[in-house]
């Protein structure tokens, strides 16, 4: 008797079709899970202009005496919230309350709530698609 070190072609078939199966089931799911994970990157864009960003800017804006109101320009933009990636998520440059820059981002885009007075922070969201 022989002794057997080697598969056999039909056993190397078996293999490569079970690892294609699993192939084409995991791809779509990877692809999803790729796209939630920008979207994610976009929502805490905006979080971080909730928390940090625009608090800071509505106090310069109150010590200015603007009365709060934030004026986002592509300068400040620039400085506060650097890597921002307009392109998948939408810019928050220039939008007026309740202005939705709508479909500007390819992933969603961000809406100005309110705009900061003497007892609000301004408060922004992000509309994803």
């Amino acid at each position: 008797m022989q002794n057997k070190s080697a598969f056999t072609i039909i056993e190397l078939i078996f293999v490569i079709i079970i690892l294609a199966i699993l192939g084409a089931v995991a791809l779509p799911k990877f692809l999803g899970v790729s796209t939630q994970s920008h979207q994610a990157i976009c929502q805490s864009a905006i979080g971080t202009m909730n928390r940090t960003v625009g608090l800071n800017l509505w106090s310069k804006s109150i010590d200015a005496g603007n009365k709060g109101a934030i004026i986002l320009d592509e300068a400040a933009m620039a400085k506060n919230l650097p890597g921002y990636n307009v392109a998948k998520c939408g810019a928050i440059i220039g939008l007026n309350v309740g202005d939705a820059a709508a479909g500007d981002g390819e992933f969603g885009s961000p809406r100005f709530v309110n705009d900061g007075n003497m007892t609000h922070a301004p408060r922004w969201e992000w509309i994803q698609k």
